[in-house]
């Protein structure tokens, strides 16, 4: 049916969704079709899309995926984790479950470089039968560990999704540990998740299964990605490597990165053949290009991990803005734009990172980015980082075909600004979605494997005082994509505009549609202010069913500052 990308998977059935509150007596005024708008009161603007058969890109199911952050910033599951068990309340297993989770990487960014994975297990070699404290040995701060790499491991075969696992690669490249052991030590990991009992493996290697066994896992986690290395552009790393290897030139850096990269990658293959590598990617220019350049290496990476973080602004700018410019910024705030005003999340990449599939290790909207402590607004900015992060999933809807994997940091909080479910230490069994939490999870629920090819007309602009992150200096206001399985299409509609509502004429060119289709919904029911202490969020989602006539057209209103798809069941031909 779809023109050069034949489509797959097709997901069957639904699931129910009881983590996902649906609050439909505050939404349903929202939910107008065309024909019923009230003109006169509501505020309107039109466009024309038309929808064909042709595809584009293919559309993973990954780029919906998660990190699951434990770290000195984000407790993570240690909030709620039980103090007996380790294991996560069955409400917040089944809102993940709910979610349609594809994805999620454990278990930290940057604090991987400065802790050992090890004391994440009873009964490590050397250390106390039971596990201490997790330390950073960078300033000594300590974390739980009430769920530590078993309790991920279960909780990954009781749910179903896939799973990264980060290693300390500085540990090498600073040479805190000789390479050939820290490279061990990362080796040590994928044994423990993934080699069973009795496999073949260096001998000091080979210890690890006996001990996943005698923590209660006998049974391997089948761990399907290892990442080496987190932050490896931030200051504090490229300090700390400089200064363990301060007599290298440029070349000899360049080859250190390669020699002590290219030993972790031939004891992780040893481990496990078949495990995905995914190597940092933010490494300077110089540095990439050179490592990227050596054969070997670049035939054994599968994929290179980027990030992405909104907004940019300094607060002092933010001070000056009016509401309706700060709306503006704040819902362009993710995400690089094309010329005509399009989020496609990622300009391409650096030529220096080759040609490799993509990785969005970490991305999130961050209210803490342009809101301190002590920063006043009456702007509530829950909305315009749904909105902002629906139009940075479009983008990597576009960008389908080069990044294949996303993970929105953080899976588990207690901070509704970059959390996607939030919990509270002294309320274990509550379990509530934040509004990047609330996106994330409607695209995953409701999506194709194929983006189709659509054209608009009519769409206004929105013209950021900040220029967005791209050449661009404009963004659409109804940033819309189209998607498609075999049987159903699927519209991602993002409406920006603060205050009026989208009046959009959608044509099908080669589809036959049914006469049902459905409309779920993202809006705001209840404003809040943004200095709101109560950590709770007010956006929520509906899903309505809508009627059409005709099997090649449909007409229907976006309400204003909504995040809406319209799934489309396709006629059999």
């Amino acid at each position: 049916m779809f023109n050069k990308v034949q489509i797959f998977n097709e997901e069957k059935g639904k699931r129910s969704h009881n983590g996902l509150t649906r609050v439909a007596l505050a939404i349903a005024p929202l939910l107008l079709c065309a024909a019923c708008a009230n003109h006169s009161v509501t505020p309107m603007y039109t466009a024309s899309i038309v929808v064909s058969n042709q595809a584009i890109n293919s559309v993973d199911s990954r780029l919906f995926g998660h990190l699951l952050e434990k770290s000195s910033e984000e407790e993570g599951p240690e909030l709620v984790a039980s103090t007996k068990t380790g294991k996560l309340p069955e409400s917040i297993v089944s809102t993940i479950r709910d979610m349609k989770v594809p994805i999620v990487r454990f278990s930290g960014g940057a604090d991987v470089e400065s802790t050992d994975w090890t004391d994440l297990i009873s009964n490590a070699p050397g250390g106390p039968r039971f596990r201490p404290l997790y330390k950073k040995r960078d300033d000594g701060s300590k974390l739980g560990l009430r769920f530590g790499i078993d309790e991920f491991g279960r909780l990954k075969r009781e749910v179903g999704f896939e799973a990264i696992l980060v290693v300390n690669l500085l540990d090498a490249l600073a040479r805190k540990r000789p390479v050939r052991e820290a490279a061990e030590v990362a080796a040590g990991l994928v044994a423990y998740c993934n080699t069973p009992e009795g496999a073949k493996l260096r001998k000091s290697l080979r210890h690890w299964p006996s001990i996943r066994s005698r923590n209660g896992s006998p049974i391997t986690f089948g761990v399907e990605y290892v990442q080496l290395g987190s932050g490896m552009n931030d200051a504090a790393f490229k300090k700390q490597v400089r200064a363990a290897v301060p007599h290298l030139g440029e070349p000899e850096l360049v080859q250190w990165y390669i020699d002590c990269i290219g030993v972790y990658i031939q004891l992780i293959k040893h481990v496990d053949p078949n495990i995905k590598i995914i190597l940092d990617g933010s490494m300077s220019d110089d540095i990439s290009r050179g490592v990227l350049s050596n054969a070997s290496i670049h035939k054994q990476i599968d994929f290179l991990s980027l990030y992405r973080y909104g907004p940019e602004s300094s607060p002092d700018y933010v001070e000056a803005q009016t509401d309706d410019e700060l709306w503006i910024e704040w819902v362009c705030a993710l995400g690089d734009y094309d010329s005509i005003g399009n989020n496609i999340a990622i300009r391409s990449p650096s030529p220096s990172l080759g040609k490799k599939p993509i990785v969005c290790a970490e991305w999130s909207w961050d209210p803490a980015r342009l809101l301190p402590t002590g920063t006043p607004r009456t702007l509530d900015w829950q909305m315009p980082s749904a909105l902002s992060c629906a139009s940075w999933l479009n983008g990597l809807i576009r960008s389908g075909d080069a990044i294949k994997i996303a993970t929105m940091a953080n899976l588990l909080g207690d901070n509704i600004g970059v959390s996607s479910i939030l919990v509270s230490s002294n309320k274990q069994s509550k379990a509530t979605l934040g509004p990047q939490g609330r996106v994330t999870s409607l695209y995953s629920r409701h999506h194709g494997s194929t983006r189709i090819a659509l054209e608009a007309t009519g769409i206004p602009m929105l013209t950021p005082s900040v220029p967005v992150q791209s050449d661009a200096r404009v963004a659409r206001v109804l940033d819309i994509a189209a998607t498609a399985s075999p049987s159903t299409v699927f519209l991602h509609a993002v409406n920006k505009s603060r205050d009026k509502q989208a009046q959009v004429k959608v044509s099908f060119a080669g589809l036959s549609i049914a006469e049902t289709y459905t409309m779920h919904i993202i809006a705001d029911t209840k404003p809040s202010p943004a200095d709101d202490a109560t950590q709770q969020s007010s956006v929520r989602e509906l899903s309505r069913q809508m009627t059409t006539r005709s099997k090649r057209l449909i007409k229907v209103t976006i309400p204003s500052a909504s995040v809406v798809i319209i799934e489309i069941p396709l006629l059999k031909r």
